[in-house]
């Protein structure tokens, strides 16, 4: 049984290793924005007025956007059954025009399993969002920046 638990949480280390290569490589390019080509990105577009729910590399992002504060706010909670290290959100905006704007990533911080936070990240300048595509990252690849 213990050797089980232990090869559990090797592969999930490895899993975690691996989905953030890119980030990690500074020659390494990403796909083109809208495409779900950043690294954990599905590509799913949501109505501003919509809450999305994903799950991206086990970390179960819920968002939605506050007009009145002007930044998108949720939780994260990490279903891993390991420490998913450097958790941070990005969001990408699109007016009804389809030109977008990125945020984040919002602060990098190691998550507990089965750990919960809330999470707020602000849109300064945002106008007119008709949608976006939201997804969490995990491991190292950069600070947390505001836009």
């Amino acid at each position: 049984m213990q050797k089980s638990k232990l090869f559990m949480v090797m592969l999930m280390s490895i899993i975690l290793i691996i989905s953030s290569a890119c980030s990690d490589n500074p020659t390494c390019v990403e796909d083109t924005e809208g495409t779900g080509g950043e690294s954990g990105e599905s590509g799913k577009s949501w109505a501003v007025t919509d809450t999305a729910d994903e799950i991206v590399n086990g970390i179960r992002l819920i968002l939605s956007y506050n007009s009145s504060t002007q930044s998108f706010e949720g939780t994260l909670e990490n279903l891993n059954t390991v420490i998913a290290p450097q958790v941070r959100v990005e969001v990408h905006v699109y007016d009804s025009a389809g030109n977008s704007k990125e945020y984040g990533p919002t602060t990098p911080e190691d998550m507990n399993p089965g750990e919960k936070r809330n999470v707020t990240l602000p849109t300064p300048g945002a106008d007119n969002i008709a949608t976006f595509k939201m997804h969490p990252e995990v491991g190292s690849g950069g600070e947390g920046s505001g836009s």
